[in-house]
């Protein structure tokens, strides 16, 4: 029986407090495939066989199953989001932004999940002003009437503004000022707006604000670690956010070799835990972190071991791929730097014209 088999990969697939294990998602996964080999246009088929294998290391075994969910069900919003689970972790970022895009139109309230992924997706393809546009408008709803949008918009707010400051620089945005509304009595979101608020502290030189919001990391970690439903995976990411977070004060202080170290730290117990799926857990990955600390350094080959490990981990992404670049040009290894230039320039296609490192980048492919 076709749906009562769907229902057993979704028994699966939720083991383990919902962190991906891997003799489970790859049981769910083969299932799944088969099920929709057999019936491509079974709902379950396509939907679990996309969120059994939407990590970088399985993402291509659902990306047929990703091209046909859209068709199955169009009028389903999530079922139209869930199409990009797969296209994120292939960074195919205009397939990102177009999946959710489309979401966007038929769910119309309570949109948060889908706006965080387009808004990443946007980021990566250098159109700003298109992920303002979806913040803009995820942050009207936080006057909604209704209890539920209003929440969803808080926790997304939490999930999606510090990942927006993070990608374009812009710490001194207005946008950081709303990251104090985001607490929720939902634990999605309030971590990562306290991480995204220090990392703004620590740019801007307010290093007391930044001790202060690291201190209420450590006690959102410690109350997380006395839940019965806290995964292995909640209480790692904080422990991962609180090292990144010492690292770039360390790097603030003028002491990058200690930063390095610690972002090593942190990249090794982040790489330890089960891969989530979406955006990157962590606004600043620690790997990529290290890679340009290094790569100031003058030290382009141990940065560029970095982005190739940050790489594994979210392929496509823009800026791992610009420190690619960049790091092969300072070893004078031209073609592999224009390669890199080049992946870049695709991802870019269709940026802004005053995106960060544009003209750079097409110099760069243009010299392949």
């Amino acid at each position: 029986d076709v749906d009562a088999a769907a229902l057993y990969v979704v028994s699966l697939l939720g083991l383990n407090q919902g962190d991906r294990e891997p003799v489970a998602y790859a049981r769910a996964a083969d299932l799944a495939e088969s099920l929709f080999v057999k019936f491509p246009n079974h709902p379950g088929a396509a939907h679990y066989l996309i969120h059994a294998v939407d990590d970088p290391d399985h993402a291509r075994r659902g990306l047929a199953a990703a091209r046909a969910y859209s068709a199955i069900a169009p009028s389903a919003g999530h079922a139209l989001h869930m199409t990009s689970h797969i296209f994120l972790a292939m960074g195919m970022w205009d397939d990102v932004a177009r999946a959710n895009d489309e979401a966007m139109a038929t769910i119309k309230r309570a949109v948060g999940h889908s706006v965080q992924f387009s808004v990443y997706g946007l980021l990566q393809a250098g159109r700003r002003r298109d992920a303002r546009r979806w913040l803009d408008s995820l942050a009207t709803q936080r006057s909604s009437s209704l209890e539920a949008v209003r929440e969803d918009s808080k926790v997304h707010l939490g999930l999606t503004i510090p990942a927006y400051l993070a990608e374009t620089k812009e710490w001194k945005s207005g946008y950081v000022s709303m990251l104090g509304d985001t607490t929720s009595s939902i634990s999605g979101g309030v971590g990562e707006a306290l991480f995204g608020d220090a990392l703004a502290a620590v740019s801007r030189g307010k290093r007391d604000r930044a001790d202060s919001l690291l201190a209420r990391l450590i006690a959102l970690r410690s109350l997380a670690s006395t839940r019965k439903l806290a995964s292995a995976s909640d209480i790692g990411n904080h422990e991962v956010r609180e090292k990144t977070l010492r690292a770039m004060m360390l790097r603030a202080d003028r002491k990058p070799e200690e930063a390095v170290r610690l972002l090593r730290f942190a990249a090794e117990q982040e790489a330890a835990l089960p891969m989530d799926f979406g955006p990157p857990v962590s606004i600043e990955p620690p790997r990529e972190a290290a890679g340009e600390i290094l790569l100031a350094l003058g030290r382009a080959a141990e940065a560029r071991a970095e982005f190739l490990l940050a790489l594994a981990r979210a392929p496509g992404r823009s800026a791992v791929l610009l420190g690619l670049a960049r790091a092969e040009k300072a070893l004078g290894n031209r073609a592999e730097a224009a390669r890199r230039y080049g992946e870049v320039a695709a991802n870019w296609h269709a940026a802004d014209g005053d995106w960060p490192a544009l003209a750079e980048v097409r110099a760069g492919a243009a010299a392949h």
